[in-house]
């Protein structure tokens, strides 16, 4: 359990310690908020993955996640490299995903793929599968296959 205590900004960052070497990537998922989980994710990691949905509340919430890096950066895990961000729930024909975009990118390198809202996603989610396992011809799947490659690009 992730506790309050100073060393608990650690004690994730030390259970991978035990395990990277049997793996190339770990990607740790973390709740939209700024809680303990997901500042020991940011002591843990070497790169820092952005998901933005299209929302006025992503864009309100870029300042903080910048700033808790900036923080990280500091206090714990200087190597902790901002890689971008990507748009999730994006709708190219809304004025919304067109507004949102411009606005982002002042803040945040955006990955050029885009993730559409599908279904399909909740569904995966519902039916206890992966997307790729669920529907992997699907828009949605090829876009997040789509991401991977760039992300993996990265190096």
């Amino acid at each position: 359990m992730l506790s309050g205590k100073i060393d608990g900004f650690f004690q994730l960052r030390d259970s991978l310690e035990l395990i990277k070497d049997d793996f190339d990537y770990v990607i740790i998922d973390c709740p939209p908020s700024l809680s303990m989980i997901t500042l020991n994710a940011f002591v843990a990691s070497t790169g820092l993955l952005v998901p933005l949905q299209v929302s006025k509340f992503s864009l309100d919430g870029i300042e903080a996640i910048l700033e808790a890096h900036k923080n990280t950066v500091k206090r714990f895990n200087p190597s902790l490299k901002v890689l971008g961000a990507v748009l999730t729930m994006f709708n190219p024909r809304t004025t919304l995903s067109q507004t949102l975009e411009p606005m982002i990118e002042p803040y945040l390198k955006l990955f050029s793929s885009r993730i559409p809202p599908s279904v399909s996603v909740e569904e995966a989610h519902m039916m206890k599968q992966t997307l790729f396992e669920y529907q992997p011809k699907g828009k949605a799947a090829q876009s997040y296959q789509s991401f991977v490659e760039e992300v993996l690009e990265l190096g």
